[in-house]
Order: C-alpha cells, then sequence, then structure tokens
C-alpha cells in the first residue's frame, strides 16, 4: 500500500515451503532492476511546483512504500467553484493512477475518489497504453483529468475523466485537497515518471480566469513532495503503546509472529490491532474490532493487502538464524518491464502483485520512519510449472546458496526488524491490484475477518521455518537437483 497517517501500514507475511516433488523447470525471472535514483532522476521527474520530489525509500522512507513505486504527493486549497484541469501523458508502465484522499473523523488518508488508468479517457486522436490490445508504444498518449470541488454524484452520473473531490457542507468554501499520483514499475529504461512530464495543473477560477505553474501553485497554496506535513505513524487506533507493550507480554518471544503464519486483510485502522491479540489471553477483544472494510493510510484504491508477521526466532536455530519460506500459487498478471508493444492486461487476475517486508505495523511519533526493507514484484518471482512461487526471506548472511532464479526461488531481505528493538521480526505486505471479478481467489474477495485461508486458498502463503543449511539440503531443482528437493514437509 502506498502512503500513511496515524498509524501504520498494512503487512504481509511469507508463507512458504515448497515446490514439488519432481524437479520442474521453473519461469525464471529477472534480476532486480530497481527503479532508479531520486539523485539520477531529470529535472522534469522532481522538480515542477505541484509534485516535487516524489515519495520513495531513498527521498522519505515513510508510508510503506513498494519498491518499485513512485508516489507523487501534493495538497492544495481549493477555492469554492473552481477547478484543477491536468494535462498528462500516460507513463510506461504497468499502473499509474490519481487518488484523492479525506480526512474523516480525526482520521487521515482515507480514499475518496479515485481515477485508475484505464478509466481515463484519452486526448482525441491519442491512446490509452493500458487498455487490453492497446498500443504500449503509442507516441500520442496525452489526456486531460479535471478535478473539481463537487460532491461525487456517485456512480452512472460521473463525468468522464473527472475527479469530485468535495465534501458535503462545505462546497461553498475552500476545500483541503490531498491528491497522490502513482507510477507503478515503469518499464525498462524509463525514468522514474515512466518517461512522460507529470501531469501540469491550471487552476480556473469561478470567473473563467486561470492560472498555471508557479502563480497557480502560490494561489492555491500547494505543499508537496518530501516536504509535505504526512502525518506520523503510530499504534492502530484505539490501541495504545502501553497497551501494545502489555500485549506482547502476554505471547511468547516472538509474538506477534505465530507458526504457522497468519495472514490478516487490511480491513480499517483498528483492526491493525488484531495480530497482537492473536495468541494470547486476550484474543477475546478480536471480536469488538471493526470489520467495516474502510481501507485508510492513504492506501491504493485499486489494491487489497494481506499483511503477516515472521519471526527468526521461529525455527530450528536457537540463536535466531532462522530463514522462512513461503510457497503459494501467483496469480496471473501483466507483464510489461522489458516494453512489450500491446497490453497483455486482459484475462489476466491481476494487474500486478508485489510482497514487501517493513520493519513495523506501527510506530511511535519520533521514532523514525517505517522501514522499508525490501520488495519483490510478479516479474521478479520464478514461478514453477503449476504457477506456484517458492522464497525465501532471510538475513544476507544466511541466504541459502540456492535461493536464486535459477533454481526457481527468490529472496527477500529479511531487513532491520521492528522498531521495539525487535530485529527478528518480518512485517510482510501483499498487493493484489486491480483483481479480476472472476478471480474468486483475490484478496479483495475477502468480505469477511478471518477467512483469508479460506477464500485465497492455493494463493494463501503457508511458511515453514528452517536454517540455511536445511534449505541448502533441497538442492536445486532449476538446474537438476535431485527429485524431490523442495517436497514441503
Amino acid at each position: 500500500m502506498t502512503i500513511a497517517s496515524g498509524p501504520r501500514c498494512l503487512g504481509s507475511l511469507l508463507g512458504a515451503a515448497v515446490l514439488s516433488a519432481l524437479a520442474v523447470v521453473p519461469r525464471v525471472a529477472h534480476a532486480n532492476p530497481g527503479s532508479g535514483l531520486i539523485g539520477d532522476q531529470p529535472g522534469r521527474v522532481t522538480d515542477t511546483c505541484f509534485w516535487k520530489v516524489p515519495l520513495r525509500p531513498d527521498t522519505r522512507n515513510i508510508l510503506a512504500l513498494d519498491t518499485n513505486v513512485t508516489y507523487y504527493y501534493s495538497s492544495f486549497h481549493l477555492p469554492a467553484g473552481a477547478s484543477v484541469v491536468f494535462h498528462g501523458k500516460f507513463p510506461h508502465s504497468r499502473f499509474m493512477s490519481l487518488t484523492s484522499y479525506l480526512t474523516t473523523g480525526g482520521q487521515a488518508g482515507l480514499p475518496a475518489t479515485a481515477l485508475t488508468d484505464i478509466d481515463i479517457e484519452p486526448d482525441p486522436h491519442a491512446t490509452n497504453p493500458y487498455r487490453d490490445g492497446a498500443s504500449r508504444v503509442a507516441h500520442r498518449r496525452s489526456y486531460t483529468v479535471t478535478v473539481r470541488g463537487d460532491v461525487d454524484p456517485g456512480p452512472g452520473n460521473r463525468a468522464p475523466n473527472t475527479l469530485y473531490v468535495g465534501q458535503a457542507g462545505q462546497t461553498d468554501t475552500m476545500q483541503f485537497v490531498e491528491l497522490v499520483y502513482r507510477i507503478y514499475r515503469p518499464d525498462r529504461g524509463y525514468d522514474l515518471a515512466g518517461g512522460v512530464v507529470t501531469p501540469k495543473p491550471r487552476l480556473v477560477r469561478v470567473d473563467g480566469t486561470t492560472a498555471s505553474g508557479q502563480s497557480l501553485c502560490n494561489d492555491i497554496q500547494v505543499v508537496s513532495g518530501t516536504g509535505a506535513p504526512i502525518p506520523a505513524f503510530g499504534p492502530p487506533i484505539g490501541f495504545t503503546k502501553a497497551q501494545y507493550d502489555a500485549v506482547l507480554a502476554l505471547g511468547p518471544p516472538t509474538h506477534p509472529a505465530l507458526e504457522p503464519t497468519v495472514w490478516y486483510r487490511f480491513f480499517n485502522q483498528q483492526r491493525l490491532a488484531e495480530p497482537f491479540f492473536k495468541g494470547t489471553i486476550l484474543e477475546g477483544n478480536i471480536a469488538t474490532l471493526p470489520t467495516a472494510l474502510t481501507s485508510g493510510l492513504y492506501a491504493t484504491p485499486a489494491n487489497a493487502y494481506i499483511y503477516g508477521y515472521a519471526s527468526r526466532l521461529l525455527g530450528p536455530d536457537p540463536a535466531g538464524h532462522n530463514l522462512i519460506v513461503l510457497h503459494a500459487k501467483m496469480p496471473t498478471h501483466a507483464t510489461t518491464f522489458d516494453r512489450v508493444p500491446v497490453s497483455d492486461s486482459g484475462g489476466k487476475q491481476v494487474r500486478y502483485w508485489s510482497i514487501c517486508n517493513y520493519g513495523a505495523l506501527v510506530q511511535d511519533v519520533g521514532v523514525g520512519p517505517v522501514l522499508m526493507d525490501g520488495c519483490l514484484y510478479d516479474e521478479q518471482v520464478p514461478t514453477d510449472a503449476g504457477g506456484f512461487y517458492t522464497i525465501v526471506v532471510s538475513l544476507p548472511e544466511d541466504r541459502p546458496a540456492n535461493a536464486n532464479a535459477a533454481c526457481g526461488v527468490a529472496w527477500l531481505d529479511w531487513g532491520k526488524g521492528d522498531w521495539l528493538a525487535r530485529p527478528d521480526l518480518a512485517d510482510l505486505i501483499i498487493r493484489n491490484q486491480l483483481s479480476d471479478p472472476s478471480f474468486a481467489e483475490g484478496i479483495d474477495k475477502v468480505l469477511v475477518p478471518e477467512t483469508e485461508k479460506q477464500v485465497l486458498g492455493d494463493y494463501y502463503p503457508t511458511g515453514r521455518y528452517m536454517t540455511r543449511t536445511d534449505f541448502e539440503a533441497r538442492g536445486c531443482p532449476g538446474t537438476g537437483s535431485p527429485s524431490g528437493a523442495f517436497i514441503a514437509g
């Protein structure tokens, strides 16, 4: 997920174990290409008054960022009756979107309205490269989007290419607006903005006069980029740090990590307390948590998330040099990184899939940023003939020699651990983006808490703890190792 405030983050774990008894030849994923550093980007990517420097782990490592995504954040004050018109070009990337956010009932970062790439009509004679079968290399790829201060009229009543950011009872006053422009996984060789300029805004006042450039930014008091006062993370709503400490003391040293790994869908900010009650004498408190799917934390509306915890103290090595092996089925997904000329998103189960490791689910004000320890996205994860993946999560020094693409295995850094001086802990998040309605096992189909395993089926990651020696003894099925190398056990 994306940005955050107040508490934080989703999480998602690695589950795992094993390929099959047969030494199948895996689909070998490309190496981690990275997305580039901000210092290497052209000015049009990082130096406009409306968007400024995007949020990324190398600029401001907060908000549980996905390392394969570029996040542009901007806030402004929209005068009554005015609108902001954006002229942009579709990036060369897996996905893009514009989303507005609200603060309601003391909760910031609640998704309001959004336009995903396929929702946006291209300008006359231009192409939307995200639509199935469209040219992804089209030269004419411009679009126009309008942000209006009206209340969202609802499905069937919205004007094309329009974001409605107004709140009931406030449309005749100056309204505070937060926008996030996202670009997922630029194609090979393109910059963080996907090889195009960021959308250029033009203010249209109620009297018909306009402003652009620095004049617009001054007039509507734009605050954007890494300098924006995005709230710090904290404990889940209604769950104080003192309660957090007390609950942790009730469980084993590995808590909130459990074996087998438990995955939770992100429903709302209050329910982020669930893993801390799970497995303790306070487990009955879970029934008091809300079940409404309200999202929050500046999450991407196109995404659904599951999260879970792992601990290196679980497993056979008492010194904590254990690893966790995750195994599950990979949803079918679009493939874009190598600049495929025609969009192949149609008929796929998801547009994008990723797994990320974060240091903690919650964080106190003043403690520092939520640490990003790394992500893998779909094209970086090899799968076997049945579409299943195996991911090893370990410290770099504990990485097995056969945890590589040639052996059909992806590897993820365990990282620095939890902010409460818990280096053993990993907080893992899996994203499903634009899950197809027919994909019954998609994360978005989990509508009732604690039904994640039942709904996800083969797509629910299973995890097994072992040592580096244990995993290396299983060989390398991708290079003709003994059969049964990755049998679950």
